[in-house]
């Protein structure tokens, strides 16, 4: 029992890295609902809370914002028991944190009238830099990706696309085909 419940929680990884590499899962291949069915029956609730962080996991990552939250409002205690369980609270906590304090930066420079959108500009340089120098992929592909969302709205198509194409340099170097292909069907 406590094999089958290793296995079925590795293979839920395998699954995770099978979604960010856009590939499909082969129909005798064990999927989310059927690891999710015998986590139910054997009453494995660490494996159960596993499942539904990375399902949440890959709605976030995926810009699912509306799935995620709604996702996180049903998962209820397993979710909870499983960020207790492991440290994965730990992760969420940080991305989340992350991700607000770039939108309350790019707030306030939205917000104020003199900054021509040039403090958000050398803002996104800095995350950039400081990805690239300590090599973290995952950060470079998504401060690009914000930056081209910004250029975006500002109706810079030019710096839009620069941004783009250096996160989706960044998403194929880290395997995230997935990713790059929502942003490709973007363009």
């Amino acid at each position: 029992r406590v094999h089958l419940s290793s296995e079925l929680d590795i293979e839920s990884y395998f699954l995770a890295l099978k979604k960010l590499r856009g590939v499909e899962v082969q129909e005798e291949e064990p999927d989310f609902d059927g690891i999710l069915a015998v986590a139910n029956e054997t009453g494995n609730q660490t494996l159960r809370g596993n499942i539904s962080l990375i399902r949440l996991d890959l709605k976030v990552f995926f810009g699912e914002w509306k799935e995620a939250a709604e996702m996180l409002n049903s998962a209820g205690d397993d979710v909870q028991d499983a960020l207790l369980a492991s440290f994965s609270g730990i992760r969420w906590t940080i991305l989340e944190a992350l991700f607000l304090s770039r939108q309350l930066a790019s707030a306030r420079i939205f917000s104020h009238p003199s900054s021509g959108g040039e403090g958000r500009t050398r803002q996104c340089k800095r995350e950039d830099d400081t990805a690239e120098k300590n090599g973290f992929l995952q950060d470079q592909a998504l401060s690009n990706e914000l930056a081209s969302l910004y250029f975006e709205s500002i109706g810079d198509t030019t710096q839009k696309s620069v941004h783009r194409e250096n996160a989706i340099r960044c998403y194929s170097e880290w395997g995230a085909t997935a990713k790059v292909e929502q942003l490709r069907n973007l363009t």
